[in-house]
């Protein structure tokens, strides 16, 4: 039986994403602070311990635990990849590098072995049985919507695809659900968590209003896991900045500070996630940026 799949594509390694301890961050920086930690492994017997104060039904528990971004590459043609990309239909063209002409697949076999700990090879049907009956939602931009397409291509290659559906149509939604463990993972695409509109008669005049959260906030409500990102878009300028003003309060802003102007749209998330999501339900991880890496020169191997 062929895939359930539908809609037209739009795959990264995961970073590093941690508990947001939302009711104790005062500022930005140390929001900023707050997404570097630890995350649950099994240590060898050198490593230090640390105990986890988060649970969610086994999916993170009270154990041993290791800084897993202390590390190196380590190539394993045996057991790497874990999955092809011709498993996945759904891939965007952009993350298939075979698809684009790459001629060679040696990159494909790289994995990451953290210092004085050891990961599992990861299982997708383990994770599936962690998962079953739960709603993963996934909101931010590229970054996100790259865990999103790695995270479900992990997912998809691990059922029969006759027991999977995928729908991804266009860029803005996009879901996947294993119809046997009653569970799904969803992206929303929502690059600054607050709302960009175009202001009416403005002649594509466009507002980011920096304390009202982006308008598909309401379908984020239930989900037992929610991992945002934001950061690169703020950054932009010239012909890549995609807004004309700020508004804040109900006024307009033409000007304003980029720390000040993301500093006012994390606090308006936070709020949110404060007052629309219950922490005995819901798991919150918030993300930071990766570096850029669309220039040949933006990176010098020595």
């Amino acid at each position: 039986m062929s895939p359930q799949y539908s809609g037209s594509s739009t795959s990264t390694p995961p970073v590093n994403a941690t508990p947001f301890p939302l009711k104790e961050l005062d500022t930005v920086s140390q929001q900023a602070n707050a997404v570097e930690g630890s995350v649950v492994v099994t240590p060898l017997p050198e490593s230090s311990k640390a105990n986890s104060s988060v649970a969610l039904d086994g999916i993170i528990s009270q154990e041993e635990q290791c800084d897993i971004f202390e590390g190196r590459w380590v190539y394993d043609e045996e057991r790497y990849p874990l999955y092809h990309a011709w498993q996945c239909p759904f891939l965007s063209d952009q993350v298939s590098c075979r698809k684009n002409g790459r001629p060679d697949s040696g990159y494909e076999h790289w994995r990451w072995e953290p210092r004085g700990c050891e990961i599992p090879r990861f299982n997708g049907r383990d994770m599936l049985e962690r998962l079953r009956g739960k709603r993963v939602v996934i909101v931010g931009d590229s970054l996100n919507r790259n865990q999103w397409e790695s995270l479900t291509c992990l997912l998809y290659s691990s059922v029969r695809p006759s027991r999977a559906v995928v729908k991804a149509q266009g860029s803005l939604y996009k879901i996947f659900r294993a119809l046997d463990y009653w569970c799904s993972v969803e992206f929303f695409w929502s690059p600054f968590l607050v709302t960009l509109e175009e202001m009416k008669g403005g002649n594509n005049t466009k507002v980011l209003k920096l304390d009202r959260l982006d308008g598909s906030a309401k379908r984020w409500r239930g989900a037992d896991i929610l991992v945002f990102n934001t950061g690169h878009w703020w950054t932009h300028r010239g012909k890549m900045k995609v807004w004309d003003y700020f508004e804040k309060r109900g006024k307009l802003v033409e000007e304003m500070e980029g720390e000040m102007a993301f500093r006012t749209a994390i606090q308006a998330w936070a709020r949110w996630v404060d007052q629309a999501v219950d922490p005995t339900k819901t798991i919150v991880f918030f993300r930071s940026i990766s570096p850029e890496h669309k220039r040949y020169h933006d990176f010098q191997f020595t």
